[in-house]
């Protein structure tokens, strides 16, 4: 409902706030004794941060988007590229004990790895692709 509606069926307006007049200043009174605060004073000053590290990290290989030549690479080729592209196993970089039970999970799924070709598996994915990926020299 509008204020003239409002009115109209008599409904008054709400009354206005009174206005704040600030107190005349005399240009004869005494300066003050306590220096003025300024806003940047009142704040704590702020902590420089300590420069960042520039030092590059290592540059290293890309993923792949082929595995690397060794002896499990056909396993590889044949196990894990049904549902995998090579850069997402490329990528992992895990330790003898993860690619284990990575590798448990992944025949438990279906992929076709012999009991004889596990152990050549898990030591060519840790060989190529364990916790250290080689670096670019």
């Amino acid at each position: 409902m509008t204020i003239a509606v409002a009115t109209a069926l008599g409904a008054t307006a709400p009354a206005k706030p009174a206005a704040k007049t600030a107190a005349p200043v005399s240009k004869s009174a005494a300066p003050s004794k306590a220096p003025a605060k300024s806003p940047a004073a009142a704040k704590p000053a702020a902590k420089t941060a300590a420069p960042a590290d520039t030092t590059p990290a290592p540059a290293r290989k890309p993923y792949a988007n082929v595995f690397a030549d060794g002896p499990g690479r056909p396993i590889a080729d044949g196990a894990c590229l049904l549902c995998h592209s090579p850069m997402l196993v490329t990528q992992q970089a895990k330790d003898s004990a993860a690619w284990e039970k990575t590798l448990t999970q992944m025949i438990g799924w279906g992929s076709p790895v012999t009991t004889a070709q596990r152990d050549t598996l898990r030591r060519y994915l840790l060989g190529h692709y364990g916790t250290h990926p080689p670096t670019v020299k």
